[in-house]
Parts: C-alpha cells; structure tokens; sequence
C-alpha cells in the first residue's frame, strides 16, 4: 500500500473558506466565513486501510444554525456562485457573469470547456473520450511525469506510456478554495494510480491542480511535491488545445529568436519567423522562453489570447494537419485542425529534479483579447 495518506488542498498553513454544502446536490456556493487549518480540513486520514474525507467536518460545521444577529457587522455575500459537483465532473461559473464557465473532468483534471461571454474557446475533439478509457482528445491535458517517450532507455520514466499517467488517471475533487476569484483544486497520488503503471515510476508525489476562473481570465496551476525519500526526475506540460477561427489565418507572436527543436525534422534552430504562421503539420518545442514574454495567438490582426507563464520555461507548438488528423482514431471531424491550435506552456526541454520533500510549482494564465504586444525580436 503506497505511503501516501493525505492530499494538502493548498500549501499555505491557513485558508479562508467561503463554502456551502449541499450534500444531495453537491453544490458547493459561498455563504459562511470560516477559519481553518489546512491540516483540519484538508488532508485526508487512512482508517484500517480506507481514507475518510475531511469533508465530513466541513459538513458538520456548515450543518449548524447561523447566527443571524451577530456582534460584528456581517460581510456582503456576492451573487450566488454555484460549484457543481456531478459524478465525473465539476462545474463552476463566474458568481458574477453566468456566460463564464469551466468545466472539468476528473478523469485526468482535463479541463474540457471554457466559455467566456458564452463563446467557447477550448477545442474539443466530437469523438473524444470521456468515459475514461483513454486520455481526452482537447481541452487541457496534464502531462506528468513524463512528456513523449523518454528517449534514454535507463532513466525511470522510460517504461512510462507517452505523456505518462497523470492524464489517464482520476483526480479527487478536493473543493473550492476561494469564491472570487471562483477557484477549485483537485489532488492525485500514488493511490489514484493504476498500480500496474506505478510500478513502472514507483515514487511517492503529490500533485495538486488549481483552477481559477474570472472574467475574460483562465488560470490553471499545478503543485508538486516529493512526499517520500527518493529524489525524482520529471517532466510537466499543459496540453492546451485552443479554438480558433482558421489555422491559416492565425499566427503565434513572441517566438521570433528562439531556440527551438522541429520534431517533424529531428533538428535544433532558432526561429527566424517574426511571426508563427502555419501551412503543414507543425510539432515544435521552444525552449528557455523569458516568462516575461506573453505569447499570443491573433487572428488576421486580433488578439484572440493571451498566454502568460509562472516556471514554465518551454513552449510546445503543434498542429496535426491532414493527414495527422486522418490517422488518429479520436480526432474529430478530420477537418477540425482548421480550428484548433495548441500552444502548450511546460518544463519539457529539460528534467525538473525534486528532492525529498521539496515542493515545485508552475502556471499558465490565459486571458481574451488586447492588444499585440512585441516582445520578440522582429528581422
């Protein structure tokens, strides 16, 4: 049985939590100030071999009266903002603009939609899976521990499938942590791994996923920690797949100079384009990107998003084309590269190595619209 016993919601010791249960519904909205530790709510205790949620204490707690004439002056309470919690999803919309949604699925944490002002702006395959049987085909996969097929053979992610497990395996929703603006997490450990893959990468880890939602702005964020006593070597990627318009009116800005290594030829260059523009498959890795660097997608002129970075030092750009498009199973219609992009923020060009009990932590923020910012050297 693995050494794992307990997901932290957060790693700050205290948490302000505005939360309501419904326990039939599992709709989750603000409506109470409490104050707790992280450890008395949010880690979760083994009992003979099963872990109990710390969730009941929360329920307890939120079971009893409100004191509606209190001492000190109650606080506001915003527009009602529902997180809905259904068997392989959970939902949550802007408290304050009902046409601003994320949807996510616990198979992998994939985040599979995102409306803003009712317009979504992710890329979702028709025929993608979401029954759990294969890793979701759009949307944001997470990549972890490994990106691709390990090339060396004798290194511990070697035996791994490509992309690793962390998008083939079911998070545990952990809850909302803050109400604006409106933010969930989600937890995975060895023990929601299948443990025929965990003995091919057998360390102890946890990783926890933050999804943020506000108006015209997504942000997700990923924590990992090395719980056990072994250092251990890994890769992380956002797999964002965007929608858009027409793939060959878009182009990616702030890549020009870059290093970057062209996986269709097996080659190192830097980019010389002051302007990513796309008329065949495309399957690059730029690396060592400023964090200081927006890169954005615009389409014939128009901002269509932002994508800022917190630690992810690479950039993965890919576009399947035609016949890509044609050979995967899952991609659909096979017309549907015209309408999507990815542009993929992670640490992939190298190994990020965690010593035991060492923390390491990274972002993507996208946001919609704006102007077109030059950062890049244009020739």
């Amino acid at each position: 049985m693995s050494k794992f016993s307990r997901f932290p919601l957060c790693f700050s010791s205290t948490l302000q939590l505005q939360f309501r249960c419904n326990v039939q519904k599992n709709v989750y909205a603000p409506t109470k100030i409490a104050s707790f530790s992280t450890t008395q709510i949010f880690f979760q205790k083994r009992i003979k071999g099963q872990r109990v949620s710390m969730i009941n204490h929360i329920v307890n707690f939120f079971s009893k009266p409100i004191d509606n004439n209190p001492t000190t002056e109650s606080q506001p309470i915003p527009p009602e903002m529902p997180v809905e919690e259904l068997e392989d999803r959970v939902i949550i919309t802007d408290p304050t603009d009902a046409s601003n949604s994320v949807t996510i699925l616990k198979f992998g944490a994939t985040v599979i939609s995102w409306k803003n002002n009712n317009e979504e702006k992710l890329w979702l395959s028709e025929a993608a899976k979401l029954d759990g049987t294969k890793a979701v085909r759009g949307g944001i996969p997470l990549v972890f521990p490994v990106f691709g097929k390990q090339k060396d053979a004798s290194h511990p992610t070697a035996k791994l499938p490509q992309h690793g497990f962390a998008r083939n395996s079911t998070w545990e929703f952990l809850g909302q942590t803050t109400e604006s603006p409106i933010t969930v997490q989600f937890g995975l450990g060895p023990e929601n791994v299948d443990p025929e893959t965990l003995k091919l990468w057998n360390y102890d880890f946890t990783l926890i996923l933050t999804v943020s939602l506000a108006k015209d702005k997504l942000v997700t964020s990923i924590d990992v920690e090395n719980t056990g006593k072994e250092a251990f070597d890994f890769n992380w990627l956002f797999h964002t797949y965007y929608r858009i318009h027409d793939i060959t009116d878009s182009l990616v800005n702030n890549l020009a100079d870059q290093t970057t290594f062209d996986q269709l030829l097996g080659e190192s260059y830097i980019e010389k384009a002051p302007l990513i523009s796309f008329h065949e498959e495309f399957d690059r890795i730029y690396s060592n990107v400023s964090t200081q660097k927006t890169l954005q997608i615009v389409d014939k002129g128009k901002v269509l998003f932002n994508l800022d970075r917190k630690n992810l030092p690479d950039a993965v750009v890919w576009n399947p084309w035609i016949k890509k498009s044609e050979g995967m199973g899952d991609f659909e219609p096979k017309s549907g590269y015209h309408n999507m992009l990815c542009v993929e923020p992670g640490h992939v060009a190298t190994l990020v190595t965690l010593p035991p009990g060492d923390k390491w932590s990274g972002a993507q923020e996208i946001t919609v619209g704006g102007e077109i910012k030059v950062q890049a050297k244009i020739y």
